[in-house]
């Protein structure tokens, strides 16, 4: 998934997008559960950030096989 950001492109000044990714279970396997609603498609947890009660987000380590966000401009290809 990918998350605008108010953050810019070192390279070429545009604003970057942050790649999240899903949360896995201790097989690999992306963790899915329904959410209901208008399509009741499964839906994953994004790993490694979280909206705290204030509904700033934070990026954080939830376990030991989180992994964290990067960094990516979609018009250069910068990533980090």
């Amino acid at each position: 998934m990918l998350i605008h950001t108010m953050e810019r492109c070192p390279q070429c000044d545009q604003l970057l997008y942050m790649c999240v990714m899903p949360k896995r279970n201790d097989v690999g396997k992306v963790f899915t559960f329904p959410v209901r609603g208008e399509d009741e498609l499964p839906h994953s947890i994004a790993d490694g950030i979280y909206l705290d009660e204030n509904g700033v987000a934070t990026v954080t380590a939830f376990d030991g096989a989180s992994q964290l966000p990067t960094y990516h401009c979609i018009i250069c290809g910068w990533w980090a």
